[in-house]
């Protein structure tokens, strides 16, 4: 059923960027899924194959065709390449523009691939880090209003970005000496923008989600809201106080923007693999093969332990990197062990 999902959306996907006649732009990438399971994505790319389960599924969508004006390379460097297509076309409108798409993909992002991860959960319980029983016991707020709360931190960063992208209207992400360089520095260039909004945004959710559980009144008002959910599911990633929602995700989002001096058409990707990598972290699966838990110590284990009572003062760190917890002495290690009635529990390693 996600496959069908995530086809239609696809589709929806592709009449945009034809309205914003953008389609002589793209690269194919040629991604294929050569398996109807829903458990296994295979994409293929010169020949080259590589599995996947279906965690990565929407982000192949947004690379299923790249803009090449992405990467701001100018059309005299290779003959491969079509010319720059300017944002500022006459008969563009905003509902069509780059600023548009990375203010909401990231949304339709997270409620599709939140839904893929509950998907999953009902049929693969054997990886689940806690039992349906669990979250539906321990949790203290109903998934009605787990839901009502996303959609309100969202309307807010919707209403953030669409001014973010007001006051920065017209400034170009790469500077024209990086532009004149010739292949492959344009991928360089957006490589280390990426790093840079990632150390921005991980540097700010640390020391802020950090103040929020030393200080009283900020946790019984404010962030304990976040930590109604003691077993964490996919969509309930989003799920804080509105001001939580506002400084933690919002402004962090917002200036890891400006300081990684990224594209609007950039920030599309990057919004929605942040997005993603926080419903991971949430998702309360241990699911084999899932790149995220390959590629990062910071993954669904990780933070489930900070969900629970013992590692509440620890592994405060989101959502990519480790190192501010390593570094301040706020990591806790953890097991992964299987339960005897049957799912898998994270377990505290007492140094």
């Amino acid at each position: 059923m996600h496959i069908k999902l995530l086809y239609f959306f696809k589709h929806i996907y592709i009449y945009i960027c034809m309205q914003m006649q953008l389609s002589n732009n793209f690269v194919h990438l040629n991604i294929i899924w050569c398996w109807s399971s829903c458990t296994d994505v295979r994409w293929e790319q010169r020949n080259k194959s590589h599995s996947f389960l279906p965690f990565m599924a929407p982000l192949f969508f947004l690379f299923k065709q790249v803009p090449i004006s992405l990467l701001h390379i100018p059309h005299n460097q290779h003959s491969c390449y079509t010319t720059h297509c300017s944002m500022t076309t006459p008969n563009m409108t905003y509902f069509t523009s780059d600023e548009f798409l990375a203010t909401f993909v990231p949304i339709l992002v997270y409620w599709l691939y939140s839904g893929v991860y509950m998907a999953l959960g009902l049929i693969f319980e054997e990886y689940r880090l806690h039992s349906k029983k669990e979250e539906d016991l321990k949790n203290l707020v109903s998934k009605r209003d787990v839901i009502k709360g996303v959609l309100l931190q969202q309307t807010l960063q919707a209403i953030v970005a669409f001014l973010m992208f007001k006051v920065t209207e017209g400034e170009v992400a790469i500077n024209s000496t990086a532009e004149s360089w010739p292949w492959p520095w344009p991928w360089f260039a957006l490589a280390r923008q990426f790093f840079v909004a990632m150390f921005v945004f991980d540097a700010w959710q640390y020391f802020l989600h950090r103040y929020m559980h030393l200080n009283r009144f900020l946790y019984k008002h404010i962030h304990s809201w976040h930590h109604r959910l003691v077993v964490p599911y996919a969509y309930g990633s989003q799920y804080n106080h509105p001001l939580e929602g506002l400084l933690l995700d919002t402004i962090g989002g917002a200036l890891s923007f400006l300081v990684s001096g990224m594209s609007p058409r950039a920030s599309i990707v990057f919004f929605s693999f942040s997005t993603m990598k926080g419903i991971n972290d949430h998702c309360g699966l241990w699911l084999p093969g899932n790149p995220f838990h390959m590629f990062f110590a910071n993954n669904a284990a990780y933070h489930d332990v900070h969900h629970q009572r013992f590692g509440g003062k620890h592994n405060f760190s989101q959502p990519f990197f480790v190192f501010w917890d390593i570094i301040l002495g706020s990591h806790l290690p953890y097991s992964i062990e299987k339960r005897p009635e049957g799912g898998l529990v994270v377990r505290p390693v007492k140094g």
